[in-house]
This record gives structure tokens, sequence and C-alpha cells, in this order.
């Protein structure tokens, strides 16, 4: 029953933030405009990403080299804390194992952005919000692929953001 109950939450977790990637693609776009770089964060990781043998220090390597090779600066902590709306692009790879599908994997990740927003009705009120958000779904995957298909939705994702950030900001 456990079991059950814990692939019903993950499967409904993992659609729920699929239709959330449902963003207007132009409107978000507009919110990477001007924006000189950004810094990579990596989620802390499940122990099941870390059994199949991601690390941290791995995915912002990988992502930090390929935001760079298409030559969006990666910001620094101290260059974060001094640019306007502290950018930072979040990585969520997530790995799961639900106990009712012994050789089935979850994986799900998502690449966002998150700015320094301020409400316009009154701008002593701001805070951190998601500004971009690339789209993309849940997969499943048998354990000998599972790392190899999270590695490869992160890169795909990553390349969602880079076209994105060139789309706006055409002369970077």
């Amino acid at each position: 029953m456990k079991a059950t109950l814990a692939t019903l939450a993950l499967s409904t977790v993992l659609l729920a933030s699929s239709l959330v990637a449902q963003v207007e693609e132009g409107d978000a776009r507009k919110t990477l405009a001007g924006l000189r770089g950004v810094f990579v964060m990596v989620a802390p990781l499940t122990d099941e990403a870390k059994r199949h043998g991601l690390a941290e220090a791995q995915v912002k390597a990988d992502v930090e080299s390929q935001v760079k090779q298409a030559g969006i600066t990666v910001l620094t902590k101290d260059d974060l804390r001094r640019t306007p709306g502290m950018p930072y692009l979040y990585v969520l790879p997530v790995i799961e194992h639900p106990q009712a599908t012994p050789n089935a994997y979850a994986y799900h990740v998502a690449v966002e952005v998150f700015q320094l927003v301020v409400l316009t009705r009154n701008p002593d009120i701001f805070g951190i919000a998601r500004t971009w958000k690339a789209n993309g779904g849940p997969g499943v995957a048998v354990e000998e692929n599972v790392a190899a298909s999270t590695k490869d939705a992160v890169h795909g994702m990553t390349d969602q953001f880079i076209a994105a950030f060139l789309a706006a900001n055409p002369k970077h």
C-alpha cells in the first residue's frame, strides 16, 4: 500500500511539474533580456541519484561548461551579488525508484532561472521568483540507463536555456 501511494505521489509531482512548465515561451524569454550572465546552482541530489553516480559538483561543472561554450557568462558567487537581479540557473535532477516498479526508475529534471523581482505596486516588496523554465517532463528508464537519461535531460534543458538566452540577447 505504501509503495502504491509513493508511486502515485511521485507520478502526481512529475505530472504537475510538467504542466507548470507550459509557460508562454515569448513572455518567459523576455525576462532573460539584458542579463549579463547567470550563476549555476544545482539542487541537492536524492540518495538514488547519488547511488547512480550523479554528483552535484559534476552536474554543476557540466552545465557551466555548456553555458560557457555558448558564450554566456557564468557568474561567480561574488559576481552574483553584484549583478542586478541576481540571476541564477537552478538545475534539479531527480532520480527515484518506486518500489512498485522494481525494474523501472523515474527521473525528472528542472532547469529554471530565478531572479530578484519587485512588486510594481510597492517597490519595498521584493523577492526571488522563477522567471523562466525549460519545457520537459518526467521520464522512465531501466537502472543501467537512468543516470545517462538524467544527464541527457539536463543537457537538453540547458540547451533550451541557451537558445532562449541567446534569442533574448542577440548581441551577447
